[in-house]
């Protein structure tokens, strides 16, 4: 459902924004039934239809849902039915619910990665899958990424110092504390050290690399911020020279509208920059000769 929501969002039209609407909130609704048996109101449980007969004559049921797959169903069914909500509270809405879903998950996938069971299920309830772990998180990339003109994945592919900074430093955040957590935990199993040992290396070896990541990164940005001001530097020049011409220097848009209008413009044809900036380039024309 979620990935058919995905997709129907993406396509244009409106019968498959209404397709993609439809899909999303069952998503949700699903997610809510399956929280609202757990919190024990059996009445409004979809197992309890789909399974009579089972239950009938006292067999468990066999789907019963991880909570945390049930509030993910709900974070990403609510976050696709915001996705073309707007630019506003609704898209900070969307980024939240896929976010935090992502946090969900991401602790699923910590406690299969070091075999934490507390981490992966929630008391006497069952664990949310291994694959069910991995589909969640494409997901929640995907949802991300579906619009990538606004929110946070316009930080990340921008073409700006932060999403420099964001592409840089994301992956070292996520790799560098899962590899080498990884690397102390099997250290510690195989007896080559012990916790304290253990632990000051991870620590040391985190410094490092983080120090080492953030340095190469202000190298860079330095450099970049080096040649903005050449090239403010050279705009002013610019600007001075044709501030300073007597001809009459002009700029437009492809449409004709006047944004730029210099001293030399101004004596030749009577206007100040205030009257003619935002004007059609069309009123310095006689109106026979306009063609």
């Amino acid at each position: 459902l979620g990935g058919v929501a995905l997709w129907s969002l993406l396509r244009p039209g409106s019968a498959a924004n209404l397709a993609g609407r439809i899909c999303a909130a069952a998503l949700a609704a699903v997610g809510l039934l399956k929280l609202v048996g757990i919190l024990g109101i059996v009445g409004l449980l979809p197992d309890v239809v789909l399974y009579r007969d089972m239950l009938a004559v006292g067999l468990p049921q066999p789907s019963r849902m991880a909570p945390t797959t049930a509030v993910n169903f709900v974070l990403i069914g609510l976050a696709l039915l915001l996705l073309d909500a707007g630019r506003g509270r609704a898209r900070w809405l969307t980024d939240q619910f896929v976010l935090w879903s992502g946090v969900n998950t991401f602790a699923v996938l910590l406690g299969y990665l070091y075999s934490v069971r507390a981490l992966t299920r929630i008391g006497a309830f069952i664990p949310m899958a291994l694959n069910t772990t991995i589909t969640f998180l494409i997901l929640c990339v995907g949802v991300l990424a579906a619009r990538p003109d606004c929110g946070v994945f316009r930080l990340v592919t921008g073409r700006t110092p932060g999403g420099m900074l964001a592409r840089r430093l994301l992956p070292a955040a996520f790799a560098i504390p899962l590899v080498l957590s990884r690397l102390r935990l099997e250290g510690e199993r195989y007896g080559l050290f012990g916790l304290g040992v253990g632990v000051a290396l991870t620590t040391l070896g985190s410094i490092v690399l983080l120090v080492a990541l953030i340095w190469i990164t202000s190298t860079r940005l330095d450099r970049l911020d080096e040649e903005r001001s050449r090239g403010e530097e050279s705009r002013r020049l610019l600007a001075s020279i044709v501030e300073s011409s007597d001809d009459a220097i002009i700029g437009k848009r492809l449409d004709g509208t006047i944004i730029s209008w210099n001293a030399g413009a101004e004596r030749l044809y009577g206007y100040a920059a205030g009257e003619a900036i935002g004007k059609p380039i069309s009123m310095l024309l006689p109106p026979d000769h306009v063609d």
